[in-house]
């Protein structure tokens, strides 16, 4: 049974210390550490001691390219999108956005350095969180011509390909040409991690839905250097009703790793929770287990952490998940 959480807090190595034990306390046996464009400048030195020390409690590593160029899940900034504007996504409407285009030969050599990195400083396995083209509102998804990408890479590939112009509304031929985007993207990206020793973990948007995300998981699910498979049907965060929601979306991921020979792991919403309904992080936990998840993961250590997203009561959220976790792994013995 494994067990663990994602971890952005400090980058001291010291007060790390401090809670990647206060991790094993609370019957986790493996740590998401994010690894940001400003991790990868400023504090690769320091992720080295973070990741040996997390080793060294007994805690597997994951890697976690947070908002690294603007198309991963995760709050950090992006100077590769700062500094190549070339190399930026471009909206239907002629608009740059703030995300770095997955057709740029300059950003997949970029994240195969972040991947070289990763190696370097201990990394068990990367986690590919939430990828997706660039929209401005993540609940309402892309809308009229604010979609991406429409820059002169990708209008030249589509060309290519579908012997016509890149529309300017979304249709069916740029849904397909998006998502082949996503697969070839990360084929390669999977590809290289694994020569360079680590595995991959593909944790999706819950939504099947093309103007967030993918439409279509299983072309993902079946890149052949794909490990492990995954999504994060956040109840609360959608609005959703925890119990049918978590038991759908867990049967759709289980179904596709199941037949992929992927290992599947589920998220549980650990941020943001309101007051009065923390044990619904608990029971998530526990539908996941019912319906046959042996990787669980929460988003994230201690309630929410120091950011925006931090739950009320952040303290007893992160109790309730300890409790649940080593409540899992007794009866998974």
């Amino acid at each position: 049974m494994k067990t663990g959480v994602a971890y952005h807090d400090v980058r001291n190595p010291v007060h790390v210390r401090a809670d990647l034990e206060d991790m094993v306390a609370h019957h986790c046996n493996f740590v998401v550490h994010t690894f940001s464009e400003a991790d990868l400048i400023f504090y690769r030195r320091a992720m080295k001691e973070i990741v040996k020390a997390s080793h060294d409690l007994g805690l597997e590593v994951y890697l976690d390219p947070w908002a690294v160029g603007g198309i991963f899940g995760g709050e950090a900034l992006s100077r590769f999108v700062a500094e190549h504007l070339a190399d930026r996504q471009v909206f239907a409407d002629g608009t740059s956005v703030a995300a770095a285009c997955m057709n740029s030969g300059n950003f997949r050599s970029f994240m195969k350095r972040w991947i070289e990195a990763a190696a370097e400083i201990g990394s068990d396995i990367v986690f590919w969180d939430e990828p997706r083209f660039f929209v401005r509102d993540l609940r309402a998804g892309a809308s009229g011509r604010q979609w991406a990408c429409c820059c002169p890479a990708c209008r030249e590939r589509f060309e290519a390909g579908c012997g016509r112009a890149m529309p300017g509304e979304m249709d069916a031929e740029v849904i397909a040409f998006r998502e082949a985007t996503l697969v070839d993207f990360f084929s390669e990206l999977c590809e290289y991690t694994r020569a360079c020793g680590m595995k991959n973990a593909l944790c999706v948007l819950p939504q099947e839905d093309s103007r967030r995300g993918v439409s279509d998981w299983e072309a993902l699910v079946a890149i052949p250097s794909l490990d492990i498979f995954g999504t994060d049907p956040y109840w609360a965060f959608w609005g959703q009703p925890l119990e049918p929601y978590l038991r759908e979306k867990t049967r759709k991921a289980k179904a596709l790793a199941e037949k992929y020979g992927r290992e599947l792991q589920m998220w549980v919403l650990a941020f943001l929770i309101q007051e009065g309904r923390e044990d619904e992080v608990a029971r998530a936990a526990e539908i996941f287990y019912e319906e046959g998840v042996r990787n669980i993961a929460a988003w994230s250590y201690g309630g929410g952490g120091w950011t925006y997203a931090r739950s009320q009561n952040p303290e007893k959220v992160w109790e309730k998940l300890g409790e649940v976790f080593g409540k899992l792994r007794a009866i998974s013995v």
